[in-house]
């Protein structure tokens, strides 16, 4: 007889920290390709942002724009996901907060995508509001990565390790329901806001907001053999616990089913 798996109530679900513990083990290797290259981003807007790399930190100088002037050294996690497309990561200190930035690199189109998710507040909850931002690579762009509706109707069977499987029920382009098959959220679900952009013909740029935790995830996924490089944050807030939460992680999947 099948398992009777009931509703859990989100008071009842681990703590970030908890249920992240071993969610890394199909994370992408990390990638020196970055080291002693500089990029320098032309964002939309006028800013103009430098970036130098060693093999473990990113200093970033702004050259134009708002906050002309200012300039930080911050650890840095990045991976190659395709030829020539590094997903980057990395935390910052934003005027006195807490920014979490993801960059999408696409060297070979020279042009740049990223999300970037700053704490606005550290009391109780916090907030974590996230905003789109789209980049030309050495040059300011002419085009961009574009929203796409290419996982509308997909239902994804996504394995972290090998006790962390979730599945992902993509409702149409911003709307999207995860789900704990197995793990420490085991049972655990929610319906939150989604978005998704074309990056590569089978490559898709996700983002997805967590509603209870308060966190955001981007992740590049590669539609042909269902592989994804995720990057989390956001704010740890309960049982006496509360700091910043970084949660670079990777899955492998499977597609259950696709309606139209």
């Amino acid at each position: 007889m099948p398992e009777i798996v009931d509703y859990r109530h989100p008071d009842t679900w681990p703590d970030l920290s908890e249920y992240a513990v071993g969610m890394d083990q199909n994370a992408h290797e990390p990638t020196p390709k970055l080291a002693g290259t500089p990029l320098t981003l032309y964002f939309e807007g006028g800013m103009v942002v430098e970036h130098g790399f060693t093999d473990t930190h990113v200093t970033w100088t702004v050259l134009e724009g708002d906050g002309k002037g200012e300039s930080a050294t911050d650890p840095y996690v990045a991976t190659e996901f395709a030829a020539d497309l590094i997903f980057l990561s990395f935390k910052k200190k934003d005027r006195g907060l807490t920014a979490y930035v993801t960059l999408i690199l696409d060297l070979a189109a020279s042009i740049a995508t990223g999300v970037v998710g700053v704490i606005t507040s550290t009391e109780g909850k916090g907030e974590v509001p996230a905003v789109f931002v789209h980049a030309g690579i050495g040059a300011p762009a002419t085009t961009q990565h574009e929203r796409t509706a290419r996982l509308d109707g997909k239902r994804v069977l996504w394995r972290y390790s090998d006790r962390h499987k979730y599945e992902h029920v993509y409702l149409n382009s911003g709307t999207f329901i995860w789900y704990a098959v197995d793990g420490p959220e085991k049972g655990a679900a929610e319906l939150q806001q989604f978005r998704a952009y074309d990056i590569r013909e089978h490559i898709v740029l996700i983002w997805w907001q967590e509603i209870y935790w308060n966190t955001h995830a981007v992740a590049l996924v590669d539609l042909a053999d269902l592989r994804m490089a995720l990057s989390g944050f956001g704010w740890e807030h309960r049982r006496g616990v509360e700091s910043e939460i970084h949660l670079p992680s990777g899955a492998r999947g499977e597609l259950l089913s696709e309606t139209r």
